[in-house]
């Protein structure tokens, strides 16, 4: 009786160290993804180019939060983007600011979290495979990141639809 009561005790508070350690390291973790760094290395910049270069002249423009990492982040793919051979048009004009990168391009300021590929229900037969093999590649470097297609009549008058928009926020 005592005993198995004893041992059953021992159980519950060393199933219950688990949970609190295992919930601890949880916490750790998702903090550690909060401070790193959204970066490419130069070997996923490389990867993503050749696979990226199947769809030169794809029209993208970017709106971005107002966050060193979200900028840097920006630069890194609107970089690759280019060097692939797709065309990174004017940003769209949203009510906020317009931020100037040392590329002289530009993108729309937006508020926003994490990082978000959007394409217009219209245009899918054309960005879909671009979208999706952007959206893979950043996947695929350990960068969290959607899609999405919106029907037209949902977009905001301010993105042209003809263009695939890449939206990079806080992380």
């Amino acid at each position: 009786g005592r005993a198995a009561s004893a041992a059953e005790s021992a159980n519950k508070a060393a199933a219950d160290m688990t949970a609190t350690l295992n919930a601890e390291k949880a916490m750790q973790e998702s903090m550690r993804a909060l401070i790193t760094p959204r970066v490419l290395s130069p070997e996923q910049i490389a990867n993503m180019k050749e696979k990226l270069k199947e769809y030169q002249d794809t029209p993208f423009d970017f709106a971005v939060t107002d966050d060193l990492d979200a900028k840097r982040l920006l630069m890194q793919v609107g970089t690759m983007l280019l060097d692939s051979g797709w065309l990174w048009g004017s940003p769209p004009t949203l009510s906020g600011f317009t931020l100037g990168f040392d590329n002289g391009h530009q993108a729309a300021e937006l508020s926003f979290d994490g990082l978000s590929i959007d394409i217009a229900e219209s245009q899918r037969s054309k960005l879909e495979k671009p979208a999706l093999a952007l959206l893979n590649g950043l996947l695929g470097a350990g960068i969290k990141a959607g899609a999405n297609s919106t029907p037209d009549d949902k977009i905001n008058v301010a993105f042209d639809k003809k263009s695939l928009h890449i939206i990079i926020g806080k992380r």
